[in-house]
């Protein structure tokens, strides 16, 4: 079902009180009778046969009671008006309240009167209480909508209400006020609250309910359970030919209504019970020649042959009109200075304003002239054209939102109560990027009224020196011309106004062809002498070029490199530029500009055009026009110069767009009725700058000494800095590290004209393992290196074959050493080490030796040339005689931790022999 939603203020919990309220009561006006003036649903195919008009009234007790509103509730009281079939609604002229219906226009479409819409106490904008009913809610484009699940129709409103300021008395002798008109061929059902003001005093208020097991608190006052406020409504005199037993809000004068009852018939009633001899057949029309032609209905009585537009208020009204066409409107947003609510003498319209067309969604920006047009196809429906506040304007002096009925103009009233000035200055050459060398090109100066004031003033276009100049003839003519800078005024800058002055330049030689030409201009405004606002823009570079055929799209930034790369954040600038190179004048240029799905159509802002343009942007379609109109640009045969245009427009990516997202553009120019001219693509990129850019390789660990290389893999990058530990490193790409042991922070910063990021890594070192190796103290042939995770034995520098264990054998005396991998992977080698095989016989002092001497401290002491099983005493004296360590056993290895620098005497006694060596510690 598709709901209407009313949004409500919810209200604080009261009291019971004693009812002031009668009830509802209803009047049933058939629409196919003689109660009309006219058989509606003859006068317009479009009211359904056997329609029924109810008009809703609340009766109240008392004349100087108010009803002040009817409500729905969010949690136990929903307002409900439910048919079995659906609502009728005119769309064209009709409303969702008594505010929208005008009785002028009954005589010209007698639809309208029977249309379904709410109020309290008025039936149309005739009357003055009309003007007070608020509708708090957004009611749907079509009013009460026919569109749902399954059978039947409702309005439902869940938590909101209509409601007159203040409220309104009842009338009559009854005291009825009168709170909504429904037309349907089904049967009507109603769940309404209703707030009255008792005795008209808004402090003594009391909120009538349909449901008694409703809880909550709905407002300041009394809350009473009502239950004639819900249910079917229908005859409820038993007399009656139209009884029905059902009804629970009952029907006034339901007895023997007159009218057709025969459900075939074009004009049946669900209300006529006695039959009056009205009926008829063939109810469309089988003429093919007819606007309405129907060619599955014979009837002949009702065909229709004038086409045209039947809206009164459209420029294009024909009153003789039967069956709808194109209708166009016009319309105009002023400057309301004196905010009173008229366009006075010197109130000049507003460019740029935004007006939506509902429900189409059409959004419009007025042109030079603060004007809009628009059209209307059927069967397409506008309702209504809604100004969009904006920042520098946002006070609407009108109304907000004026209906497309009756003899309303489209005119709306603007103004701020803060003033505010700001200039923008854009520069268009009429080649593009490029500068034509040794002609004159004409660059465009265009300045832009960002402010909410007019204002005076002047520009400059500056040129570099030696690069190009001023043509001598200017046309038209500048204010003045000073060294390389020119000079021109503009007077009377409206609000969004943009005033484009021409200056002609002089390419340079064919010898400058290549070079730079950097242009800037300045616009300066001013209001009664003093000058209040600055505009700048330093375009940029412009290429001299001797040979060139100009394209007529553009985009700027031209982006980086030839991805056309940009930054997510840029606001891109399009233009379109047109050419009229036929033999005859252009009477109008229309320019359609679908724009990409990767742009952010709300951020749409026009900024420069040549001629005053009306723009239309439809966002379902994504397709913006431009639309000169009566612009009669002349053709090149004849004037060159004039016959060019040009219009452009500032636009924003969408947020989140991934890397590399590539936006594209193009447009459409038609000329009068001509085929389009399909201009150029422009392209550009999405750059997303993140430390993925700079990412790199680099180990997590590495041996002390070990040499690495790591470079970034990424493109479009433009410099590179390297650092270690904060400090500058190298600026290549690829980099080669070899650290001691430690642990390393390597960052690089990587940098483009979009872009500076950086990414680092974190590099451990680990030392090389301190290696030794000794001789098995119970066996002198056996050699046992530290502890380590691989080993590789040597005898004299040379590897020794499938000797890689911790221990090794050996039959043979020579040097020895031993290369070990600890559990860091990182690998050393021992000092070589020369091994005599001692046997445990005879001993020869000659053959003991003590090494290495001189001794580093801290170093082990080896013992060779003697078996430990000879030995009886080791001991170890100062140079002052002092025992520093002494062993009563055989040893081979002597620790030597905590000697001090000097000479020592190391003693060995082996049986009857003393065999003393000595020794130097450093």
């Amino acid at each position: 079902m598709k709901k209407l939603y009313i949004f409500f203020t919810a209200l604080c919990s009261a009291n019971m009180l004693n009812a002031q309220l009668e009830g509802l009561v209803v009047e049933a006006l058939p629409v196919s009778t003689s109660t009309w003036e006219n058989d509606l649903t003859q006068t317009d195919p479009a009211i359904p046969q056997g329609a029924v008009t109810y008009r809703v009234y609340a009766e109240l007790e008392s004349p100087e009671d108010k009803l002040h509103k009817v409500f729905g509730h969010p949690d136990c009281a929903s307002l409900l008006v439910t048919t079995t079939s659906e609502f009728y609604n005119d769309n064209s002229f009709g409303g969702n309240s008594a505010a929208a219906i005008n009785p002028l226009l009954f005589f010209a479409f007698p639809a309208i009167e029977p249309d379904s819409y709410v109020s309290i106490g008025a039936y149309n904008n005739s009357d003055p209480q009309a003007a007070n009913i608020i509708l708090g809610a957004t009611m749907p484009p079509d009013g009460f909508s026919n569109s749902m699940e399954g059978p039947g129709a409702s309005l439902e409103i869940e938590d909101g209400h209509w409601l007159s300021l203040g409220g309104v008395n009842g009338e009559g002798p009854f005291n009825k006020v009168f709170i909504g008109q429904f037309t349907t061929t089904g049967q009507l059902s109603l769940s309404l609250n209703l707030t009255v003001y008792l005795g008209g005093n808004p402090n003594n208020a009391v909120h009538y309910l349909w449901n008694e097991n409703c809880d909550e608190d709905v407002g300041d006052g009394e809350e009473v359970y009502f239950p004639g406020l819900s249910g079917l409504v229908g005859c409820a005199d038993e007399e009656s030919c139209n009884y029905n037993p059902d009804a629970q809000i009952p029907l006034l004068e339901c007895q023997e209504i007159e009218g057709c009852t025969d459900e075939n018939a074009c004009n049946y009633s669900s209300l006529a019970c006695i039959e009056g001899g009205s009926c008829y057949y063939g109810c469309g029309c089988n003429d093919p020649e007819a606007c309405n032609y129907d060619p599955d209905d014979s009837g002949t009585d009702d065909c229709l042959y004038n086409v045209g537009c039947t809206n009164p208020l459209a420029v294009n009204f024909d009153p003789a009109a039967e069956c709808e066409a194109t209708c166009i409107f016009e319309g105009l947003v002023y400057h309301d200075a004196n905010q009173n609510e008229e366009q006075d003498a010197g109130e000049g319209g507003l460019a740029g304003q935004e007006v939506v067309i509902e429900p189409l969604g059409l959004v419009l920006l007025t042109n030079a002239e603060g004007e809009f047009t628009f059209s209307v196809d059927p069967p397409y429906t506008a309702s209504s054209v809604v100004f969009q506040p904006s920042d520098l304007f946002p006070t609407v002096t009108t109304w907000e939102s004026l209906p497309l009925q009756g003899n309303v103009p489209l005119v709306f009233g603007v103004t701020s109560d803060e003033p505010f000035s700001s200039l923008s200055v854009y520069i268009y050459p009429e080649w593009g990027p490029f500068i034509v060398c040794d002609q004159v090109n004409m660059i465009d100066v265009c300045v832009s009224n960002w402010g909410n004031e007019t204002v005076d003033g002047y520009a400059t276009l500056e040129l570099p020196e030696g690069s190009a100049q001023f043509a001598p003839d200017q046309i038209p003519p500048l204010d003045s011309i000073s060294g390389n800078t020119a000079y021109f005024s503009f007077g009377e800058l409206e609000p969004n106004e943009v005033y484009c002055g021409e200056v002609a330049v002089l390419g340079s030689t064919f010898e400058d062809m290549g070079i730079i030409v950097d242009v800037s201009s300045d616009a300066f405004g001013f209001q009664n002498g003093e000058q209040t606002a600055v505009g700048m823009d330093n375009y940029g570079s412009f290429i001299n070029v001797c040979a060139y055929d100009p394209n007529d799209k553009q985009v700027f930034p031209l982006g980086y490199e030839e991805p056309q790369y940009i930054d997510p954040d840029t606001t891109l600038e399009y233009l379109v530029r047109f050419q009229n190179t036929g033999n005859f004048f252009a009477f109008n240029v229309l320019i359609r500009d679908t724009i990409s799905e990767h742009l952010d159509l709300s951020t749409f802002e026009l900024r420069a055009y040549s001629h005053s343009v009306q723009t239309t942007i439809d966002h379902e379609t994504r397709e913006v026009q431009f639309f000169f109109e009566d612009i009669m640009l002349p053709d090149s045969t004849c004037c060159e110069e004039d016959s060019h245009g040009f219009v452009s427009f500032e636009i924003q990516p969408l947020p989140d767009l991934p890397h590399n997202t590539e936006i594209n553009n193009t447009a459409h120019i038609f000329f009068d009725s001509n085929p389009a001219i399909v201009t150029n693509t422009t392209k550009n990129t999405i750059f997303i700058c993140d430390e993925s850019l700079a990412q790199f390789d680099a180990p997590e660990q590495v041996c002390a000494g070990e040499a690495f290389t790591t470079a970034s893999s990424m493109a479009f990058i433009d410099d590179y800095q390297w650092l270690i530990d904060g400090e500058p490193f190298s600026n290549d790409s690829i980099a080669e590290f070899s650290f001691d042991a430690g642990q390393y922070a390597i960052e690089l910063q990587v940098e483009n004209p979009l872009c500076a990021t950086s990414a680092g890594a974190t590099v451990n070192v680990s030392a090389l393992p301190e290696v030794d190796f000794v001789q098995d103290p119970d066996n002198q042939t056996v050699l046992v290196a530290i502890e380590g995770t691989s080993y590789q034995w040597f005898l004299n520098g040379e590897p020794l074959d499938g000797e890689t264990g911790q221990t090794l054998s050996i039959e043979e005396e020579g040097n020895y050493s031993v290369e070990v991998t600890d559990e860091n992977g990182c690998t050393a080698t021992s000092e070589e080490v020369f091994i005599m095989i001692t046997s445990v016989g005879g001993l020869n002092p000659e053959d003991v030796s003590i090494y290495p001497t001189p001794l580093r401290a801290g170093q082990p002491l080896y013992v060779s040339g003697i078996h430990p099983e000879q030995m009886d005493l080791v001991r170890v004296l100062d140079s002052s005689g002092k025992e520093v360590w002494s062993s009563e056993t055989g040893v081979q290895l002597i620790p030597t931790a905590g000697w001090a620098s000097g000479n020592y005497a190391v003693e060995i006694r082996a049986a009857d022999q003393r065999i003393v060596k000595r020794i130097a510690v450093q």
